[in-house]
């Protein structure tokens, strides 16, 4: 059965703090921020107030203006601040795990419903009519168990992903966190820097397939298999640098591949190890390919200087990331068919 979100549960609208009633102490204020874990600091009140805009552990809120989405409160008993709902279950029955896969994903959905030009807001018409797929509470119960279930292997999934790279990042420290062990050379020294191309608009049409490589547009994404003339192509294993977006993002790229305009190919020669080569990059931190800058360029990334060790050494920490990468790569497919489980029994058994 369809039903309207608005005839769910009750939506309480948060008080509208000022300025003028925040202090140092009391009960903490519950902003948008402070769902999305981009508060710097909380603000308190300690003053009287309405037992209606009291929070307490395991409260459903629902943030409608700015960034939209829905959270269950973990934490102490704080107040509500406006803009976001408190959900009060005192309609009809539904199991609050239920709710919230659900309004999780009608929220995506509704994105295109906002409007605003630099800020996402939510009418409380249009929020009541956003449509909800209504079960009986059985069925509602059994969902949510099953999805709970499958949330929290995908957490510890990502929980061991997380140890990987704090582990890989200590044995690298520990290995070669001495820098004064080791003769220090400039990246231009030791590899090949590249910048990537852009696409010509009318040479594609005039290429044979022997200039189609793998196309590689930022750190992440592959845009496959495409034309490009012949000075662009990548023939050794290198490492790829985003210089815009996520600024510094790095990544192993095997042989015969091109890089765009977004990114920066980093060819090693013969005294460092393409391994030990991207996180040499990735430890040299907030400098030329830290976060700090908004584009990086072929002549800083030039100037860095990284520790050369033997390469013995080197391949010494390559076989310990391959170690690493094999507990990786099962821990990486198991969270995305996880993942994709999530996103499947959404789709089926509630929307």
């Amino acid at each position: 059965m369809i039903e309207k979100l608005g005839n769910i549960a009750t939506y309480l609208n948060g008080y509208a703090f000022k300025p003028s009633d925040w202090s140092e102490s009391g009960l903490p204020i519950i902003r948008i921020q402070d769902l999305t874990g981009t508060s710097a600091k909380p603000n308190y009140y300690e003053k009287t107030y309405d037992k209606k805009y009291e929070i307490n552990e395991g409260d459903v809120l629902i943030s409608w203006s700015a960034s939209l989405g829905v959270y269950v409160w973990h934490g102490r008993k704080a107040l509500l601040n406006q803009h976001i709902f408190k959900v009060i279950f005192d309609k009809i029955a539904v199991d609050k795990d239920f709710f919230v896969y659900q309004v999780e994903y009608i929220l995506k959905k509704a994105t295109a419903l906002v409007h605003g030009a630099t800020m996402q807001h939510l009418t409380r018409p249009v929020f009541n009519n956003l449509p909800f797929k209504l079960f009986p509470i059985e069925r509602q119960q059994k969902i949510a168990l099953t999805l709970n279930t499958i949330s929290t292997l995908i957490n510890d999934r990502q929980k061991q992903l997380q140890y990987l790279d704090g582990l890989i990042k200590s044995q690298f420290i520990e290995m070669f966190g001495d820098v004064g062990k080791y003769e220090l050379k400039s990246l231009a020294e030791v590899t090949e820097v590249i910048a990537g191309g852009d696409k010509p608009k009318d040479i594609s049409e005039n290429l044979t397939e022997e200039y189609c490589y793998p196309v590689y547009a930022n750190g992440v994404d592959n845009e496959g298999l495409q034309c490009y003339s012949k000075e662009y192509r990548v023939e050794k294993e290198a490492v790829t640098i985003s210089a815009r977006g996520t600024i510094g993002a790095t990544f192993i790229r095997q042989p015969f591949f091109t890089p765009i305009v977004r990114l920066i190919a980093v060819v090693p020669n013969r005294e460092v190890n393409v391994t030990y080569l991207k996180y040499a990059i990735d430890a040299l931190g907030t400098s030329s390919t830290g976060s700090s800058q908004q584009q990086l360029t072929v002549p800083n990334i030039k100037k860095e200087m990284i520790a050369v060790p033997p390469l013995e050494k080197q391949k010494e920490f390559e076989q310990f990331i391959w170690q690493s990468d094999k507990s990786r790569l099962a821990g990486e497919k198991a969270s995305k068919i996880k993942q994709n489980m999530v996103k499947y029994k959404v789709k089926c058994n509630i929307l």
